[in-house]
């Protein structure tokens, strides 16, 4: 799905832009969201948010804006993706569908990878959703929304798991066999993640809640790592 010449029309000029300066391609692998280059003087990515699965895409919005003013009083040094603001400062722009409509800067010389190939790029990657969550950690928790409810709730996701061994296709269910039995050997996480929460021993912090490694930038020189990105769950 690429913008219309007349959604992109839209869309650019509230960012103050033109799209005659603009040609448009799609980027990356990912799946809930349509992510597109725009190159010309200046570089963009343009996103256009699934409200389908984001049903309330205000909260990314807010979310992101309050981790990026407490990062840039924090550690103003700090790479944050942020989406830039729209001449009437807003970070989104609805198209006439009814769909959000984000720009990011594009970041020079980055690149990003669907499958780990070394220990160093787990390591590394790791390290940066760590860094993340520790510039959050003293973070207003309560400013911050659930962009989907119960999103990382480990006591959810081992109810979802068990409803899909009762339901689960039979010759799919025999493939991942193993993956199965591991699921039922660690349930006992489970029970202990339970009672952390109850005992109140874990506090909520914000944390990115989605540590794919196709999540981070890697820097095309280096290969170290540059930003997170995919900031849709950073939430408590």
């Amino acid at each position: 799905m690429t913008p219309t010449n007349s959604q992109l029309t839209e869309i650019l000029r509230n960012y103050n832009l033109r799209a005659e300066d603009f040609s448009v391609e799609p980027v990356g692998s990912g799946y809930i969201h349509f992510t597109y280059k725009v190159s010309g003087e200046t570089n963009f990515i343009l996103q256009r948010v699934n409200k389908n699965v984001f049903r309330k895409p205000e909260y990314i919005a807010s979310n992101i804006r309050l981790a990026a003013d407490h990062l840039a009083s924090k550690v103003p040094d700090f790479k944050f993706l942020t989406p830039l603001v729209t001449l009437d400062g807003n970070q989104m722009v609805w198209d006439n569908e009814g769909f959000p409509w984000r720009m990011f800067p594009f970041f020079d010389g980055t690149y990003t990878i669907d499958k780990v190939e070394n220990p160093d790029q787990a390591f590394n990657a790791a390290a940066e959703f760590g860094k993340l969550s520790l510039h959050l950690s003293d973070a207003d928790v309560s400013l911050f929304r659930e962009t989907i409810e119960r999103f990382h709730d480990l006591g959810l996701r081992y109810q979802q798991f068990e409803h899909a061994l009762t339901t689960g296709i039979p010759d799919r269910m025999l493939q991942a066999a193993d993956g199965i039995k591991a699921g039922k050997d660690y349930q006992y996480l489970v029970e202990t993640y339970k009672e952390l929460i109850t005992k109140g021993v874990l506090r909520k912090r914000i944390t990115h809640n989605d540590t794919k490694i196709n999540n981070v930038l890697f820097d095309e020189r280096t290969g170290k790592t540059v930003a997170a990105i995919d900031l849709d769950t950073l939430m408590p």
